[in-house]
């Protein structure tokens, strides 16, 4: 098992891994970030296990099979974000996110 720290959207290799397992911006601060990470997980894996803000089933759904990939859903998460960041302003906020897994169709 390789473990590796890095700017995901830089990065590159020679060739696909057997899996990525992320936990990608959910897109609400920044528009279509948590888009713009599973894109470039689709160029480098054919596995890839994701955390998404619930809701947004669909949206994967459509982009995964143009991608030629199959989407499960494995679980829905209940995560509470405690007031860390400058930006939060309650004292803890507690959201929901999908635990998806793409699987790249043979």
């Amino acid at each position: 098992v390789d473990i590796i720290q890095a700017d995901f959207l830089k990065f590159n290799v020679n060739r696909r891994v057997e899996g990525i397992i992320m936990n990608p911006p959910f897109g609400t601060k920044i528009r279509n970030m948590d888009k713009r990470f599973i894109l470039k997980a689709f160029t480098l894996a054919n596995c890839i296990c994701s955390m998404h803000k619930e809701g947004n089933d669909k949206f994967f759904q459509r982009l995964s099979s143009r991608r030629g990939f199959f989407l499960i859903k494995l679980d829905r998460l209940r995560i509470v974000i405690k007031n860390m960041m400058p930006f939060h302003r309650k004292r803890k906020h507690v959201i929901y996110a999908d635990q998806l897994l793409f699987i790249k169709a043979r």
